[in-house]
């Protein structure tokens, strides 16, 4: 049975066991209303595995964030990488932090009021390079997108022609696409508009797609080949088709009856991404179906531990407080097995890194 490349050191009776092992039957295709889904039954899924993240990435840049007064966050919330720039918005009531991509911090982003150019809290953000402009939805009933140059100037926002409880936007040349989450009194799971907020096509959310307080999320990082989004109300991953105007399941998870789970579902080029709250993380091969828990070591740096939580565009993004990245090198230069280069890297790294350091961001790219 091929799954990933198993991270090392493994002791040879477990590679005997896990090669002789039976099929994973935990993940299978099934047509669902013509549709072909994936779905995960979760009571199949085998043990936790340890896999390395070179098998989903092929690069990894750490960048050391400047410590200036003015760029400190609280955790990393949303973070876009781009050529020349890094954009963090953290949990808090911190501005949006904009940084050069080498780590140097330029300038806040708006900043917290109620005021022209402020905003109370935010639910996503983009960053267009090409046109040097950035784009900040705020967190609930959005009514418009903010948007500023990277001077920092305020320049005219977009307004909304649809509001939603939450929502993920994303700005192209001609149209805007939103992914919602819906009240009962809201018309809209996904819509298009144009920069004026005139609606272009809209789809209408089922009942079980309504949400009931602002304790579900949505979750779209656009790490796939589409317009995949996680409304948390639902046990599925769908893909939003522009061209027939409607969501398509691609994913789904079912839990056992018996238990109550929190979970957020992902898209990856290969993969189909399971964090669930305190039980693990769940790695499900798209082409095989093949599923596992998996702890992941971020080969690239020492076999630290990592974790896949947002990036965006095909990006592994990690956003690892100081504090804890030299507790995770600690832990890794106390394995026994560790390679003489990782150990001489670690102790490198954490001899330039303090605790009241800023943040690293660790980013790479997703292999297609």
């Amino acid at each position: 049975m091929k799954f990933l490349k198993l991270y090392f050191p493994l002791s040879a009776s477990f590679l005997i066991l896990f090669a002789c092992s039976q099929p994973d039957t935990a993940s299978k295709y099934e047509t669902i209303n013509h549709d072909e889904v994936l779905v995960c039954d979760l009571s199949k899924v085998g043990d936790t595995v340890e896999i390395a993240l070179s098998n989903l990435i092929d690069n990894c840049d750490m960048i050391q964030l400047e410590t200036h007064p003015d760029a400190f966050f609280d955790r990393a919330w949303h973070t876009v990488v781009t050529e020349n720039y890094i954009l963090i918005k953290s949990y808090g009531r911190h501005s949006v932090k904009l940084f050069e991509r080498s780590g140097k911090f330029i300038r806040n982003i708006g900043s917290i009021g109620k005021g022209p150019g402020e905003y109370i809290s935010l639910y996503g953000i983009q960053l267009d390079e090409k046109k040097e402009l950035i784009y900040l939805t705020p967190f609930a009933n959005a009514k418009k997108i903010m948007v500023f140059n990277l001077l920092g100037e305020s320049l005219p926002d977009i307004p909304l022609g649809i509001v939603s409880g939450k929502v993920r936007a994303y700005i192209g040349d001609d149209l805007v696409t939103c992914l919602c989450m819906p009240f009962d009194d809201q018309t809209a799971i996904a819509f298009q508009q144009d920069h004026k907020g005139t609606i272009k096509q809209f789809v209408t959310p089922l009942d079980a797609q309504f949400a009931q307080s602002f304790d579900t999320e949505i979750f779209s990082y656009q790490n796939g080949f589409g317009l995949e989004m996680h409304n948390t109300v639902v046990d599925t991953l769908y893909e939003y088709n522009t061209t027939e105007n409607r969501l398509v399941p691609r994913f789904t998870l079912q839990t056992p009856d018996d238990q109550k789970l929190y979970f957020s579902l992902f898209e990856l080029p290969k993969h189909y991404y399971v964090w669930i709250a305190k039980t693990g993380r769940l790695l499900v091969n798209k082409d095989t179906g093949e599923s596992r828990f998996v702890k992941l070591k971020n080969d690239f740096f020492g076999n630290i531990d990592a974790e896949i939580w947002g990036g965006n565009n095909g990006q592994f993004i990690n956003v690892t407080a100081a504090i804890d990245l030299k507790e995770k090198i600690e832990t890794a230069l106390n394995d026994k097995n560790i390679k003489d280069e990782d150990r001489s890297r670690l102790l490198d790294i954490n001899k330039k890194i303090n605790e009241e350091d800023s943040p690293v961001v660790f980013v790479g790219q997703y292999t297609k």
